[in-house]
């Protein structure tokens, strides 16, 4: 569930708008844990008293929802990505270089600025919990089988969101490392990309139900 395109998305923009390095990228990884960990404590509640006899259609159009969700989020992965290999081909010339290099230092100046305000990973996270994914809906789901025993449920989710904090942890630090080797930093972004849009086909088709 750490590596969903949409974290990576997060903490990758995180990481490179803000020029961020190992330490930093693990810092805003931790952040967006916890405050995904949150709002997903908030709707453990909701979501499980809901899946007990939740309507077949309902869940068919979260399916749905959750699948356009992450559609979204690999195209625009994939657009940023063509968009930065294009321009930097487009950018030979020295001069040109130059002033792609100058534009590209104020855009990321604006992101950086915005990202590095307190609360923003944590708001980022927050705002996860809200669009249910897939690794969301399956610990809600198993949870909601073990509703009869809260105790158990809610260790199952506390394991998830352990592991959560955790698997997020190595991406912001991976991701932190790479922000300066172009070439694997391009790597891991078309990756999530490719993977974010076989899950939703996958969803839609009906492979992961």
């Amino acid at each position: 569930h750490a590596v969903a395109p949409d974290h990576l998305a997060a903490v990758g923009t995180f990481t490179e708008k803000t020029g961020a390095t190992r330490r930093q990228g693990l810092e805003y990884a931790l952040r967006i844990a916890a405050g995904h960990s949150v709002g997903m404590l908030v709707m453990a509640g909701v979501m499980i008293g809901l899946l007990v006899a939740i309507p077949a259609a309902w869940l068919q159009w979260m399916t749905w929802g959750t699948a356009s969700w992450l559609m979204l989020m690999a195209v625009w992965i994939l657009w940023d990505l063509g968009h930065d290999i294009i321009f930097a081909h487009d950018t030979q010339t020295l001069h040109v270089a130059h002033v792609s290099e100058a534009r590209k230092r104020t855009d990321n100046g604006r992101w950086g600025a915005l990202l590095k305000r307190p609360g923003s990973a944590w708001l980022v996270g927050l705002l996860f919990s809200l669009a249910v994914s897939p690794g969301d809906l399956a610990i809600f789901t198993l949870m909601a089988q073990h509703h009869a025993t809260p105790w158990v449920a809610f260790g199952l989710l506390g394991i998830f969101l352990c592991s959560l904090f955790a698997g997020l942890g190595v991406v912001g630090s991976g991701l932190g490392w790479a922000n300066t080797r172009v070439v694997l930093r391009r790597f891991f972004q078309g990756l999530s990309g490719v993977a974010g849009a076989g899950i939703a086909l996958a969803l839609v088709t009906g492979v992961l139900r």
